[in-house]
């Protein structure tokens, strides 16, 4: 694994200095003709007939010179691959998001003209990357700024400064965001009829604030102003915690003060604060388990602390208490840390059986006495399925039977709901045909299996259209062809189609003095006007997160750190329930960007195995610098 100059290497093409020049132009020539085509608009003239183009050039053949300078094997094979799959993401997803019948072109010769010209760049920047934490892993070089272990007073004066700095959004946003899902769980509340659609968890909580408290205070809007306090609380306290006991310790100031300045300034962070629906307690308890685990993959020994494992156990189960998919993903990430931590199984499948038991009773009786209604779970589970059919049946009907087209129509009676909302599954699984799925399932997977193979492009678009904003950073928004907002912020829709007296209806009433606050939550919300600003728009991309996560797992590959790997799959099967699901929101990938400064950090903080020879070069020529200093 040491780096090596080109220029020493016998036997290499780019020994010869006149051809490691012209490889490095036609690279840098080939992904600037090809940058323009993955684009997200079509107006290509903007930059190929600019001289723009040429800077283009320029700073393509400077990247290539760059990473051109040392070479190791492994980091670049692990570079390569990782700039692959990003070059495929960027040109699929331009594809999705500009084709009128959303295709990601998989089978067309242009798409992949542009995947290979733009491969280079990111494989070069992915390089570059890599090079870069190394050195910071370096202590000399980066971390050695790094704070030590935070005391509790920091925590609480952390987690003061980010509540207090969110009361202005709140008094903007009076009460909160009554929106998402909230208006049925307090009918729920009410009614005394709990659908395990919701987490009966968060129904009780919410209605709890909203109804007791509201009735106790003479105000519902009260009741959920006092919801929305204790979740900034909750939200802000993990904030503290990342901040304090995982950042301070590993990064320095100049890395960790704009960290924790985006906690406090970044408004999507104080909506979902005070937005009343289950995902942004699911996500504090996800970012916190995510944390745990992070340390445990430092020092593996930590698996014999009973205190940190009754944590763990007890952050897992509320986080599964707010969202009914966690199960999986915990219990996927403990059969994972069976295979990377062996040595310490007795305690992974005790924490395991505890999840398991605990959680059994939770969803058995405990839930049952609460008055838990079981909902319709098969439906959330085709979603993909129901969109996949859909597509084939109303853009390419002609591509199956006339019997196969009629049973899709049987089982899907909505199907045609795929032309004006491709990007959401609702209309089209909400209307599925669950009884005869039911009574028959070989029948709708036996369909589903020869529609597939007649037609798997379909299958692919369908699901690449529906998943399209978990995987591509650019992604516009709002996304009209799934008619959802990026993120709610004004409760749209319960006041024109919900009957007030079946239903408890709240308004948004900014104080006196925030009007002009709420209008510009109101406005970035609902015309997206943070995509104008270049850099920063990215802070809101729900695309991001996974590339982010993907660069830690190559990372954690190349370093042969293969224990992290447990929680980067615990994050990364986070991505594998949402894949599966309806639509993309942002409160959904929202556990996600919690955890991006997490990685971050234990990236920068992935110190070498002894004999590591990853940075031989790199300290030899500290040393030769050294040498020559002294003489």
């Amino acid at each position: 694994m040491t780096e090596r100059r080109f220029s020493s290497t016998t036997g290499n093409i780019f020994r010869n200095t006149a051809v490691q020049i012209s490889v490095k132009a036609l690279l840098a020539l080939y992904a600037a003709i090809v940058f323009p085509f993955i684009m997200k608009s079509d107006a290509l003239y903007s930059v190929s007939n600019s001289i723009f183009s040429v800077a283009l050039f320029g700073v393509f053949f400077y990247l290539f010179h760059v990473v051109s300078q040392h070479y190791e094997k492994r980091r670049w094979i692990t570079s390569a691959i990782l700039g692959f799959l990003f070059s495929v993401l960027m040109v699929f997803g331009k594809n999705v998001s500009v084709s009128e019948t959303n295709s990601v072109g998989a089978t067309t010769f242009s798409t992949w003209v542009c995947i290979l010209g733009i491969f280079p760049v990111f494989s070069a920047l992915t390089e570059l990357c890599f090079r870069f934490l190394l050195r910071a892993n370096n202590r000399e070089y980066l971390t050695a700024n790094a704070g030590k272990t935070a005391t509790k007073k920091t925590f609480f004066v952390i987690w003061a400064i980010i509540f207090v700095a969110w009361i202005p959004s709140l008094l903007a946003s009076y009460p909160g965001v009554y929106a998402y899902d909230c208006v049925y769980q307090i009918n729920y509340y009410r009614n005394h009829v709990f659908s395990l659609h919701h987490p009966i968890a968060h129904t009780y909580l919410l209605g709890f604030f909203v109804i007791k408290l509201g009735s106790l205070f003479g105000s519902y809007e009260a009741g959920m102003c006092c919801y929305s306090i204790f979740q900034m609380l909750c939200l802000s306290a993990t904030f503290s915690t990342m901040y304090t006991f995982f950042l301070v310790p590993k990064l320095p100031k100049i890395i960790r003060i704009p960290v924790l300045l985006m906690f406090i300034l970044l408004p999507i962070h104080p909506i979902m604060a005070f937005s009343g629906t289950k995902d942004v307690l699911f996500s504090a308890l996800f970012a916190l388990l995510a944390m745990q685990l992070l340390y445990i993959a430092e020092k593996p020994e930590r698996f014999r602390s009973v205190k940190r494992n009754i944590l763990l156990i007890a952050t897992a189960l509320l986080m599964i208490a707010f969202r009914n998919q966690g199960i999986y993903i915990v219990v996927a990430t403990f059969i994972i840390a069976l295979l990377f931590f062996r040595k310490y199984w007795k305690n992974i499948l005790i924490m395991l059986a505890s999840v398991l038991l605990l959680y059994g009773v939770y969803s058995g009786p405990i839930t049952k006495a609460l008055g838990g209604v079981k909902a319709n779970a098969l439906q959330e589970m085709m979603s993909v399925p129901c969109a996949q059919l859909s597509r084939v049946a109303f853009l390419h009907e002609d591509a199956i039977t006339p019997e196969e087209l009629e049973m899709i129509k049987e089982y899907i009676p909505k199907y045609d709901a795929y032309g004006y909302n491709a990007g959401i599954a609702d209309l089209m699984k909400n209307y599925l045909n669950t009884d005869r799925l039911k009574s028959n399932p070989t029948e709708f997977l036996k369909l589903y299996i020869k529609v597939g193979l007649k037609c798997p492009n379909d299958y692919f678009n369908a699901f690449a259209r529906l998943s399209v904003g978990y995987w591509y950073p650019d992604m516009n928004y709002r996304d009209w062809e799934a008619y959802h907002p990026y993120w709610e912020y004004y409760p749209f829709g319960y006041f024109e189609y919900l009957n007030p007296d079946e239903y408890l209806l709240l308004e948004q009433t900014p104080v006196k003095g925030f009007g002009w606050l709420n209008r510009f939550y109101y406005n970035l919300t609902y015309q997206n006007s943070y995509q104008y600003i270049s850099v920063v728009s990215m802070l809101f991309s729900s695309g991001l997160p996974l590339w982010v996560l993907l660069t830690y797992i190559a990372y954690c590959i190349y370093r042969k750190q293969y224990q992290f790997l447990v929680p980067a799959a615990f994050v990364l099967l986070l991505f594998g329930t949402l894949m599966l699901g309806p639509v993309v929101l942002y409160r959904y990938v929202y556990p996600a960007v919690l955890t991006v400064p997490l990685l971050s950090a234990s990236a920068f903080n992935m110190e070498p195995k002894e004999k590591d020879p990853s940075l031989k070069f790199q300290n030899s020529k500290k040393k030769r610098r050294k040498k020559e200093k002294h003489g």
